[in-house]
């Protein structure tokens, strides 16, 4: 009955996943939030401040719950349920 992530071996590749995935991601995340703070940007930000908006009110809609970390790293949660991929 231990309850440590190394016990269950998929709960073990996850963890591995994550973490590769935090480390590789580290050097950017540094260098946007020094960007930010030596510059006055924001870390996180809306689409439209890398991208304006053409003209059609659909981008606008289907953009209101993605945003960017810094100006190269798009988030786009899936919130349906029993989802597993959204279109971006």
């Amino acid at each position: 009955s231990y309850q440590e992530a190394y016990v269950w071996p998929l709960t073990t590749l996850a963890g591995q996943t994550a973490l590769r995935l935090r480390y590789r991601l580290l050097p950017y995340l540094y260098t946007t939030f020094y960007s930010a703070s030596t510059r006055g940007g924001t870390v996180a930000r809306p689409l439209f401040f890398e991208s304006p908006f053409t003209n059609t009110d659909q981008e606008r809609e289907a953009s209101d719950t993605q945003w960017l970390l810094g100006s190269s790293l798009m988030v786009a949660p899936v919130l349906e349920p029993n989802a597993l991929s959204r279109p971006v």
